[in-house]
C-alpha cells in the first residue's frame, strides 16, 4: 500500500469516527430539542416517536409565561 493511499484511509477512518461520536453524544440533545415542540400527549405517547407528529410551541409559551 503507498503512503497517500494508507494516508487516506487513515483520514477517512478518522472522519468516520469523528462522525460517529458526534451522533452518539449528539443524538440526545437533537432528540431533547424535538420533544420540547411536542405536545404533552405526544411526548409521554408509547411507543415514543423522534420527530412530532404535529409541532406546538405550547411548552415554551407556558415556560416563558409561568411564575417561578
Amino acid at each position: 500500500m503507498s503512503p497517500v493511499l494508507a494516508r487516506r484511509c487513515r483520514t477517512a477512518l478518522l472522519w468516520t469516527a469523528a462522525v460517529a461520536v458526534v451522533a452518539l453524544y449528539g443524538f440526545p440533545f437533537v432528540y431533547l430539542v424535538l420533544t420540547s415542540f411536542k405536545p404533552a400527549t405526544d411526548a409521554i405517547a408509547v411507543p415514543p416517536t423522534v420527530l412530532p407528529q404535529r409541532f406546538s410551541l405550547d411548552n415554551y409559551l407556558t415556560a416563558l409565561n409561568g411564575r417561578g
